[in-house]
């Protein structure tokens, strides 16, 4: 399978922007079934950021656009902006583009989408590439990014203390450190609160908890330990996210069950770090399941864990069905898509 890379986006976006068609004989963009699949959805979300009134950036600086004269419009949610008209497209000279060549790229604005181009909430405007935005609202919690609430040196701090008691330990028949995994429980966790409008108010203990939430299941660390370092907030929904202590033997059926069986009366936080922490297992399995299953040794894989692929998917499945009741939205949908795919690498 062949994806386009960072540029051939980038140009999508001119060329799209410019009013082409897929496999205009101009275009510099190569063709294939990915690529085609790509520029589909791509425009597709381009045409929708404009139905709702935003604007998706050209990326980069073109001074051979000439004849580009932009328009003035009025905003509902603000002043006056402006907007791109269409450039005249015998003027546009592609190939002399230069287009950057990073995953997110400088010119992003508010956010990257998965194609690696800008998308701008409806209401959110821009004068000109890079700066930053003027009169708007976030629709969902973000509605003051400039007072939204950010993570201090107690995150960096809780970084340091997760990753003293998680050293020397490593991820399941890999050689990967374990301080990968609550790293990318944060990074989730962090994303998800954000876009919570309660959630987004509780952020660095979120952000703290996804950090530490293993410690007390697999290191000596314990609730006392987190509580006096880093309050009792952050030590309730850690032990909240633990269905054992350190050392402690169970029966992994019975664990497991009583866990999802927490989790139907589990608060937001502790969801939003839980969803966070089997989000990231469900996609570590899948991705090491697929590589297993190209090597013909998908057998040998499912044997590093405590349960066999059948109890695997059966609590993954239990899991999912509960965030999608307790917590639904795109998150717990994204979980749904992983776990599909795990139960079906486990037959």
């Amino acid at each position: 399978m062949t994806m386009p890379t960072s540029e051939e986006l980038n140009r999508m976006v001119v060329e799209i922007s410019a009013g082409w068609e897929y496999g205009d004989p101009r275009s510099k963009v190569p063709q294939s079934a990915e690529i085609e699949a790509s520029w589909m959805r791509l425009k597709q979300q381009m045409d929708e950021i404009a139905a709702q009134g935003g604007i998706v950036e050209i990326p980069g600086e073109f001074p051979d656009l000439t004849g580009y004269e932009p328009a003035r419009r009025s905003s509902p949610s603000g002043p006056e902006v402006e907007d791109s008209t269409e450039p005249d497209e015998a003027e546009v000279d592609l190939a002399e583009l230069e287009l950057p060549s990073r995953d997110r790229p400088s010119w992003g604005s508010l956010d990257v989408g998965r194609f690696g181009y800008p998308l701008l909430p409806k209401g959110y405007f821009h004068d000109q590439v890079g700066e930053q935005p003027r009169a708007g609202r976030w629709e969902q919690s973000l509605s003051n990014p400039e007072s939204s609430p950010d993570l201090t040196t107690r995150f960096t701090a809780a970084v340091k203390f997760a990753w003293g008691w998680h050293s020397g330990q490593f991820r399941k028949g890999t050689a990967i450190p374990y301080i990968s995994h609550p790293l990318a429980v944060a990074s989730l966790a962090i994303e998800d609160a954000s876009a919570d409008a309660i959630l987004s108010e509780r952020l660095e203990d979120i952000a703290v908890a996804a950090l530490l939430h293993d410690l007390i299941e697999d290191t000596g660390a314990t609730a006392t330990d987190i509580e006096e370092a880093f309050g009792p907030e952050v030590a309730r929904i850690v032990v909240a996210c633990s269905d054992r202590g350190s050392g402690e033997k169970e029966a992994w059926e019975v664990r497991k069950r009583r866990y999802v069986e927490h989790l139907e009366g589990a608060d937001d936080s502790v969801l939003c770090v839980s969803l966070a922490d089997k989000r990231h297992n469900a996609r570590s399995i899948v991705t090491d399941a697929r590589a297993a299953r190209v090597k013909g040794d998908l057998e040998t894989f499912w044997k590093r864990f405590n349960a066999g692929p059948d109890q695997q998917a059966g609590h993954y499945r239990a899991l999912s069905d509960v965030f999608l009741r307790r917590r639904p939205g795109a998150v717990a949908n994204e979980f749904l898509a992983t776990v599909d795919e795990l139960v079906a690498l486990a037959i």
